[in-house]
């Protein structure tokens, strides 16, 4: 049956009519017409599967959901001939293949190869010990990147006037990239090639938008689609794989931290092995819980060479994760210690007691700070900094700032090492 359907050329001369062909490769583009309607045609025949009774109740759908109302008789008639021999296969079909192959949104030809892959592991199935390259070989990844829609564009550097041809390895590359290999090792590495930087950093750029962040999480996730039901390992091994690959991280922890908002793939995969390896951590959190109790000064002391945009990332994160408080309006006040007064000027106003329960302090949202979009200092009035409003409160404060409520500061309790506050709208 498959053998059957794969048999195209026998439709080639009517498509020909039905659609204009504007290049040279009239084949390719007839092939790729055909790949497409027929994508089409098993979804629509999916989605009204109850309501079609023959082929002329799928017809009328088609010319309802395609161009009929611009198509005159004689294109509709051709039309009706090429969909009809979809119609005599798709018909054929368990539901539950249909269901499948549509999922993927691959063409039957590829949901084929793909199918032809998953048998090939279950062979072996029994001798893996969960590790993927012994499950995505060389030969069944070169399967896979030669689908026509995951295929790797081509790439080309300049070798005096002439444009040559990079010869990209692309299962060392996907290897790299999902191992947590660096940017620059990747460029380096697989477009070696080129001695012009600039172009060569483009080109991986390019490579990586293309195949890492498009082309292969739908290979794999149509992969995985289609094995979940027959490979044991599905779950444990290709399951995650498409946000693994998209990510370039190497576990689900990193793939969290993605989602939440790192953008840099080197950082996530390094907070994830902070994570995973830090024995003082409730055993109860989870890798989100983790990164916004973690004291920030702990966080940057195990990451080494850790830059100002990294430490934003981790802040915006802790920003998303951290549940705003609304006590100014539930209860129209908030009482708090101010944090860090060991860094500013609270011990030297307190030893030389310029600095009282009446003295008068000032809230002001500090935008440059790093490790807090929304941080609130508190000062006095001569501009002498105390510390900071704790971080939990720091969003609804901001917002009342912003808005133009003035806020009354007290001092209801001070000791060498502590400063409560109590902060009130005023009226």
């Amino acid at each position: 049956m498959i053998e059957e359907f794969d048999k195209i050329y026998s439709i080639i001369d009517q498509l020909e009519e039905i659609i204009e062909i504007s290049i040279q490769d009239i084949e390719k583009s007839l092939l790729d017409f055909i790949d497409r309607l027929q994508v089409f045609i098993f979804s629509l025949y999916e989605e009204h599967i109850d309501y079609i009774n023959g082929y002329d109740d799928l017809y009328e759908l088609l010319k309802h959901s395609l161009f009929a109302k611009q198509a005159d008789d004689k294109v509709l008639d051709k039309f009706d001939k090429v969909c009809i021999k979809y119609y005599n296969f798709v018909r054929k079909l368990d539901k539950s293949i249909i269901e499948k192959f549509n999922r993927t949104g691959l063409s039957f030809r590829s949901n084929r190869v793909l199918l032809e892959i998953v048998d090939e592991i279950s062979k072996n199935e029994s001798g893996f010990d969960f590790d993927l390259q012994k499950i995505i070989t060389p030969e069944i990844f070169k399967k896979i990147i030669e689908l026509k829609e995951i295929s790797p564009k081509q790439y080309f550097y300049k070798v005096g006037n002439k444009n040559v041809n990079y010869k990209v390895d692309n299962y060392k590359a996907f290897i790299s990239w999902i191992s947590g290999e660096s940017f620059l090792k990747i460029r380096d590495s697989i477009f070696y090639e080129d001695n012009n930087i600039s172009n060569r950093t483009q080109t991986c750029v390019n490579y990586i938008n293309d195949m890492f962040l498009y082309k292969l999480p739908w290979a794999f996730s149509s992969l995985y689609a289609l094995a979940k039901d027959r490979l044991m390992f599905a779950d444990f091994i290709l399951k995650d794989l498409p946000a693994k690959i998209k990510y370039g991280v190497e576990n689900l922890e990193a793939v969290k931290l993605c989602t939440l908002g790192i953008e840099s793939r080197e950082l996530a995969n390094t907070l994830a092995a902070m994570y995973e390896n830090d024995s003082s951590k409730d055993p109860e959190w989870t890798i989100d819980k983790w990164i916004l109790e973690k004291r920030f000064y702990e966080l940057e002391k195990g990451i080494k060479g850790i830059d100002d945009i990294s430490i934003r990332q981790i802040a915006r994160v802790r920003t998303k994760l951290r549940k705003r408080t609304s006590f100014l309006r539930d209860t129209g006040k908030i009482i708090c210690d101010v944090r860090g007064l060991q860094f500013y000027d609270y011990f030297n106003l307190y030893s030389n007691k310029s600095i009282n329960k009446n003295t008068q302090l000032l809230l002001n949202h500090e935008p440059q700070n790093l490790y807090d979009e929304f941080a609130i200092e508190v000062k006095t009035l001569k501009g002498e900094k105390i510390g900071y409003v704790p971080a939990e409160y720091s969003e609804e404060i901001f917002e009342y700032i912003q808005g133009d409520h003035v806020l009354k500061v007290e001092i209801i309790r001070l000791t060498a090492r502590t400063v409560e506050i109590i902060i009130k709208v005023s009226n």
